[in-house]
């Protein structure tokens, strides 16, 4: 079955209606691979909670690292939608994931201005 634009509505109402700080993270968890929720899901983790309880869990925010930044399905729509509240709750990341995620933005930086060197 595909996705219709019915299905996405009824998924930000859910996230509108979401009480607590794993609720949201869980309704991202199982949206990922859908920008908006993304986006909706994070703002509405910082704006509802403040930065300390919306970047509380280090599991979390090893896991938007690791989805949207280092993984194979990391894309650069989903870095530059996700990068204000990683530099927000970076600290709260784990060692490994912020070194993983600082080797990803070197790749990138490299390959950006390799291009730049021969266009």
């Amino acid at each position: 079955q595909l996705f219709q634009p019915y299905d996405q509505e009824v998924i930000l109402a859910e996230l509108r209606e979401a009480q607590t700080v794993n609720a949201i993270k869980t309704i991202l968890r199982r949206n990922s691979w859908n920008l908006l929720v993304v986006d909706a899901a994070l703002s509405a983790l910082i704006e509802r909670f403040g930065i300390s309880r919306g970047c509380a869990a280090v599991d979390f925010v090893d896991f938007v690292i690791e989805r949207f930044w280092v993984g194979s399905a990391a894309d650069p729509d989903a870095q530059v939608l996700v990068a204000p509240w990683l530099r927000q709750c970076l600290p709260k990341a784990s060692h490994s994931a912020r070194t993983s995620l600082m080797s990803a933005v070197t790749r990138l930086l490299a390959a950006t201005l390799g291009s730049q060197r021969q266009g």
